[in-house]
């Protein structure tokens, strides 16, 4: 799902300037006329044609692990929403999900690289078949996912992959519309922050991001609303940074507070959640050791899968 890249490029943007779409999480749903109205009250205060609610291509270059995983949470889902159907002791979607993400990207044999393959490139595999797993790669990966510095991550995929799924099932035309609204919504952030020097105010924005959420939570007016915004940033900055900034966490809280909110939040969560598990001491430790020693063993309940025995 491009979706997930899209947020990802938000997420990116927001730690540019010391900010988080987690700290979103207190935007409450709005009604579809107030956020058609902020959209409209947003886009004609904006004067550059580059920065308003126009898509703009996401880049899927890739350089690393870090880089590649919306991608894997994306496709982790997509898998364990095609096992679901044709595996009878697939447990719940989200778990799927996690265990998905693990049997592709994590348990691998010694000297696996996933960053140099395709995000499917073992599902099928003959020395692999990731996508086929079974009750005993289950049970591994609950005791690994146990370990409480991955805990959390556990907890975070399961959620995204549920919010993911029932994305991918709510229709075409709410898909669609959830997608072009994420990647409107990174061009937009992405812009905001390439064209302000808002590095330097990061604690500074940090700050006012509460005050924020709650104004947001109760304007009745989308106008006075940008006003507020823009009035409370600017305590703690300038106004010239002040009107950049307030575009860019209105349109974040836009995009949390209306259809894009129950997936959005959910899957960049798990992306942060899977780095900060992952990335620091989880890719040469003993807990991927004990995967790596089980790994044969497990190996052929999958091909009997696979082959249908």
């Amino acid at each position: 799902m491009q979706i997930v890249e899209s947020i990802a490029d938000i997420e990116t943007s927001l730690n540019s300037i010391g900010l988080s779409i987690e700290d979103f999480a207190g935007i409450e749903a709005r009604d579809p006329a107030f956020l058609a109205d902020l959209r409209n009250e947003l886009d004609a205060r904006t004067t550059a044609p580059t920065a308003t609610f126009q898509a703009a291509a996401f880049s899927t270059m890739t350089v690393g692990r870090k880089d590649l995983q919306p991608q894997w949470l994306a496709y982790a889902a997509a898998v364990a929403q095609t096992n679901a159907a044709r595996d009878p002791d697939a447990r719940d979607i989200g778990s799927e999900t996690a265990y998905m993400y693990l049997s592709h990207y994590v348990d691998l044999k010694s000297g696996v690289d996933p960053t140099t393959l395709a995000v499917d490139a073992l599902s099928n595999r003959s020395d692999y078949y990731s996508a086929w797993i079974t009750d005993d790669d289950r049970m591994v990966y609950d005791s690994f996912l146990r370990i409480s510095r991955y805990t959390r991550m556990a907890d975070d995929l399961r959620q995204a992959g549920t919010a993911l799924v029932g994305l991918a099932e709510s229709g075409s035309a709410v898909l669609s519309d959830v997608r072009q609204g994420v990647s409107d919504g990174a061009a937009r952030v992405r812009v905001g922050v390439s064209g302000a020097n808002l590095a330097s105010s990061g604690d500074a924005l940090a700050t006012t991001v509460p005050r924020t959420i709650r104004l947001f939570n109760n304007a009745d007016d989308p106008a006075a609303l940008i006003d507020a915004v823009e009035s409370n940033i600017a305590q703690e900055t300038d106004q010239a940074l002040a009107e950049a900034a307030s575009d860019i966490v209105l349109t974040v809280a836009f995009l949390v507070a209306g259809g894009a909110g129950g997936f959005l939040l959910p899957a960049a969560i798990a992306v942060l959640s899977v780095d900060a598990a992952m990335i620091k001491d989880m890719i040469d430790g003993a807990a991927i050791a004990g995967l790596r020693y089980t790994i044969n063993g497990r190996y052929s309940g999958r091909m009997m899968r696979y082959y249908g025995w």
